[in-house]
């Protein structure tokens, strides 16, 4: 397999123009009821919900494959909060590209203990796609989901936004900070399963939960048993948990104010990815691309198929951009990349920017026929990876119940 370390550079300027440098954004103005929950438990009552008010779901609804017009939009996004009460919602289709698909398009409220199941979506068009399961857009916090389901997606050309939970995951945020520390939106406790196949696209963001993250923290969620394949014109930022992760430049108004950086930790990720004659990737097992972002205590199995193409591969992320990686855990079952494929293979970073080299400090379970192009992680065998004494000591501060559902997931 060739190395084409020049490439690095290629790609992480590809990366830079796909960046969103946000505008000081204002929260909506619109008279919101956060407090009276109305109970839904019907199809019609969940077609026919009002913008600004919050919902519970008081039994199942089977939507019996239908087509779905998502809740919400830009111009009228879903602004309460929506308890599922642990129902389920299932079995919707959407062929017809709403520019933000999902169960909801646009979300602005949160939405927790609700399940989505048997979701299916077959959108192409010649526009921009934003996908998840629960959300195509959303600016709220999201915890106890969990949403099974397939994805193929086509934008001609266009940019792709697509995870199996949100497409889009972002916080309305001042650039300056006047007062106060910053408050990142949350994704937490949530679970994911499925398929994802992006068939064209200008730039595809695509992650087993989050397709692009910006201001937010992910922590505790687990991708199980899903796989993702993509197929983009321009670039790739692909990850298992996170295509691109992303936290906001701040000018703070008041230099003693502090920022949280620590905003993806303990996740569990269970991905196969499988890519054939892909343009420019960036890939990580966990996050293809991250900026200003310490990521910790995050867990992997990672099964691999590289076919033709240009690659900038981490089993961890793809493509760093200042802060630390740090007590991560990559288990790599299976990795295959083709002799005609040209890149850059790191054990634990494909590409380190800003950043110096001892902040990169976790571990890797693989085979010795897999060869990396540094020494960055800590190589341990098997054996140790699923003896739960390498945790309790490696991994002081995690709960039992933590480890014993991560050695579930991983290695079982």
């Amino acid at each position: 397999m060739k190395k084409i370390f020049g490439f690095m550079m290629m790609l992480s300027a590809l990366l830079l123009t796909g960046c969103n440098f946000l505008p000081d954004l204002q929260p909506s103005t619109q008279e919101v009821d956060y407090l009276n929950f109305i109970e839904i438990s019907t199809v019609d009552e969940l077609k026919n919900i009002e913008m600004n008010k919050s919902y519970q779901l008081i039994a199942d609804i089977d939507l019996g494959g239908e087509e779905w017009i998502p809740i919400g939009t830009l111009s009228q996004p879903f602004l309460g909060h929506f308890n599922g009460n642990n129902h389920t919602i299932s079995n919707f289709v959407i062929t017809e590209n709403h520019s933000f698909n999902g169960l909801f398009g646009y979300l602005e409220g949160d939405v927790y203990n609700l399940n989505i199941i048997g979701f299916d979506f077959q959108i192409s068009d010649d526009f921009i796609i934003n996908a998840g399961g629960l959300a195509g857009m959303s600016l709220g916090s999201i915890h106890h989901v969990s949403v099974d389901g397939q994805m193929t997606l086509s934008a001609n050309g266009f940019n792709v936004y697509a995870g199996l939970l949100i497409g889009n995951q972002q916080k309305l945020a001042q650039k300056t900070i006047v007062s106060g520390e910053f408050k990142p939106n949350e994704v937490y406790l949530n679970q994911a399963s499925g398929t994802i196949k992006v068939l064209d696209s200008e730039i595809a963001y695509v992650g087993g939960l989050l397709g692009k993250s910006h201001n937010t923290k992910t922590y505790q969620n687990e991708v199980l048993d899903t796989s993702i394949s993509v197929i983009s014109q321009v670039s790739s930022l692909v990850g298992g948990l996170i295509g691109q992760q992303f936290l906001y430049g701040f000018e703070q108004e008041n230099p003693s104010l502090s920022i949280d950086y620590l905003l993806v930790y303990e996740n569990i990720v269970d991905i196969s990815f499988d890519f054939d004659e892909t343009d420019v990737l960036s890939l990580g097992g966990l996050i293809g691309y991250s900026q200003n972002t310490d990521v910790s205590n995050n867990f992997v199995r990672l099964n691999t198929q590289l076919t033709g193409g240009e690659y900038l591969m981490g089993t961890l992320v793809g493509d760093y951009w200042l802060k630390v990686a740090s007590d991560n855990l990559v288990y790599i079952e299976s990795m295959n990349i083709d002799d005609d494929t040209l890149g850059v293979s790191g054990s634990i970073v494909g590409n380190i920017q800003e950043s110096q080299e001892d902040d990169f400090s976790s571990y890797i379970v693989a085979s010795s026929s897999i060869m990396f192009d540094d020494n960055l992680a800590n190589l341990i065998t098997l054996s140790q990876a699923t003896n739960i004494d390498f945790y309790q000591s490696n991994y002081p501060n995690l709960q039992d119940t933590f480890i014993d559902r991560l050695m579930e997931i991983l290695f079982e």
